[in-house]
């Protein structure tokens, strides 16, 4: 049981992390309803990465979790500068 509490912890924090940012990018937007499904949006996909990084601490340990960090770090930063340059237009 104790290996799965940080699994429970994380699974907490992750959407709410996730809908906190999602609720802040989408500020923009008069159209509460589209800022909330941003933030359901932004949640699950918290959720899905703290799982996926709980299977990568399994089979890989602590480099794997890096290299998790690392990856999702880019990824989010390359999703943001898209969503600008979008917005641009």
């Amino acid at each position: 049981m104790a290996g799965l509490l940080p699994l429970f912890r994380g699974s907490g924090f992750d959407p709410a992390l996730g809908a906190f940012f999602g609720l802040r990018r989408s500020a923009a937007l008069d159209n509460i309803y589209q800022r909330g499904v941003i933030a359901v949006l932004a949640a699950v996909g918290g959720l899905l990465v703290g799982f996926l990084a709980a299977v990568m601490d399994r089979f890989f340990g602590l480099p794997g979790l890096v290299l998790w960090m690392l990856a999702s770090g880019a990824l989010g930063l390359a999703g943001s500068r898209w969503a600008r340059k979008a917005s641009a237009v």
